[in-house]
């Protein structure tokens, strides 16, 4: 373990939630439940909640249940590994394994416009969460519409071409219109009850 930064392309992929077993393994949270940055990655950045970072190379990672178990090169005292509860774990973009074609990573996705059937801009990929079946865009396609979720499976998503930050899907711009009369319900019944 050493003190220092952040790499430059860190990015967040899970929260160490407990220690695990007695010789101080840890128990995560992993923001994907694909988790290759925790799972692949042999080198972990922890951030304190005060924002101090320790580097650690990482012995063995695995999913236990619906989180992750890991142990961590000289880390060895649970106390310690207690200690590490709500520390953020991030590793280096770099690292991570690279992606077969039709295959993204999600953070990858956010901040791309989603284009709808007539290619023209429907919203911003806000979120993207798993479902029990596939991952799922969250689309913010403005103050007027809710947001919209689009499956990512071929039936919805067409093309995706992180160069041009763009998605092509098959959601008809017509279909928010049948979503705006529920946030304009949504805001007059808020007013009313102010």
């Amino acid at each position: 373990m050493t003190l220092e930064n952040l790499p430059e392309d860190a990015i967040e992929v899970g929260r160490v939630i407990d220690a695990w077993g007695v010789k101080g393994g840890l128990k995560l949270q992993a923001f994907s439940t694909s988790a290759d940055g925790l799972l692949k990655v042999k080198h972990w950045f922890l951030q304190s909640p005060a924002g101090e970072v320790k580097s650690w190379a990482v012995e063995s990672a695995k999913w236990h249940s619906d989180t992750i178990t890991a142990t961590l090169q000289n880390l060895i005292d649970r106390d310690v590994a207690q200690a590490l509860k709500g520390w953020r774990v991030w590793v280096s973009k770099s690292a991570l394994p690279k992606t077969a074609d039709g295959e993204y990573y999600w953070m990858d996705l956010l901040g791309c416009t989603a284009l709808a059937s007539d290619g023209l801009a429907l919203g911003v990929v806000a979120d993207v969460t798993e479902s029990t079946v596939n991952a799922v865009l969250h689309v913010d396609c403005g103050a007027a519409y809710e947001t919209v979720l689009i499956p990512f499976v071929a039936a919805y998503v067409g093309e995706v071409d992180l160069a041009s930050r763009t998605i092509h899907t098959q959601w008809e711009r017509e279909w928010l219109e049948a979503l705006a009369p529920a946030v304009e319900k949504k805001t007059k019944n808020k007013a009313a009850t102010e």
